[in-house]
């Protein structure tokens, strides 16, 4: 059976273990990667951007039918314009600019939040 001094020096332990990970930066506009995302989602993919459809903060539009993809993965953007969405399959993306775009709306998901 531990002791309540034995108990505590596991709590200490695991406090200072989880103190000393790494905390993850928010997404920012001044990091290349979202401001690149930003002006992909915005205006040039597919010639007009995805927020002619989803939205400028990427909230979703029920006029164009676009729906709410802030923080979407990298796996469901993909799926989107490989064909799982139809009207997106005209959208060329190489797998940077996919990248970049997920990071823009993981961005959007954190400011919005």
């Amino acid at each position: 059976m531990k002791t309540t001094k034995q108990f505590l020096g596991v709590i200490l332990a695991s406090t200072l273990a989880f103190s000393a990970a790494p905390v993850l930066a928010a997404p920012s506009l001044d990091d290349p990667l979202v401001a690149q995302g930003k002006v992909l989602f915005e205006t040039d993919a597919g010639d007009m951007g995805c927020a002619i459809c989803h939205g400028m903060e990427a909230e979703g539009s029920s006029e164009m039918g676009g729906v709410f993809i802030q923080g979407a993965r990298m796996a469901q953007i993909q799926n989107a314009v490989n064909g799982a969405v139809p009207v997106m399959t005209f959208f060329d993306l190489s797998a940077d600019e996919l990248q970049a775009i997920e990071a823009y709306l993981d961005y959007l998901w954190e400011v919005n939040g």
